[in-house]
């Protein structure tokens, strides 16, 4: 039996990073369009607004999951996660995210609605990679009808040391 080297366990780290990335972006274009989703080899995608996607970390990979869900509600979002609805009063596709210390590319639809689940506070960004206007939401706080520029947020960052804004 062969054991991989060092060298080559570091190669497969890197492979897995980059699927995981791969599989993130393509998960989250599969979510935000229906055309993509479509295109993706699924001729039968459920709509959109049955469409629940988790993004979360373990162990240094990103892990993303999609699964056809009936009506929406604020209870589908999980503890310990940032959701996003992108219609008002938890309705819509959902986008949970569980992706603490770093900044996450929020999906291209408009934001409806919000929860922040996740045990410290979560900050949305105007744009990607936090730059822009931004505004804080503690845990265990929603919002049901985001307005404003906050409903065109392009990132998100969970904090992973302060709970307060």
């Amino acid at each position: 039996m062969e054991h991989p080297s060092p060298s080559g366990m570091r190669t497969s780290a890197a492979r897995c990073a980059v699927v995981a990335a791969a599989a993130l972006a393509l998960a989250t274009a599969a979510v935000v369009s229906p055309s993509v989703a479509a295109a993706v080899g699924s001729s039968t995608a459920p709509p959109v607004e049955r469409v629940v996607t988790t993004t979360s970390q373990s162990d240094g990979a990103i892990l993303v999951t999609t699964a056809e869900v009936g009506t929406l509600s604020i209870s589908d979002c999980r503890s310990g996660y940032t959701c996003v609805w992108s219609s008002p009063f938890y309705a819509g596709t959902l986008v949970q995210y569980r992706l603490p210390g770093q900044y996450i590319p929020l999906p291209s639809f408009s934001i409806g609605s919000y929860a922040n689940l996740y045990e410290k506070r979560a900050t949305f960004y105007e744009t990607v990679g936090g730059g822009g206007h931004s505004t804080c939401a503690p845990p265990a706080t929603s919002n049901p009808a985001v307005s404003g520029w906050s409903s065109a947020a392009r990132s998100l960052y969970q904090n992973t040391t302060t709970t307060s804004c």
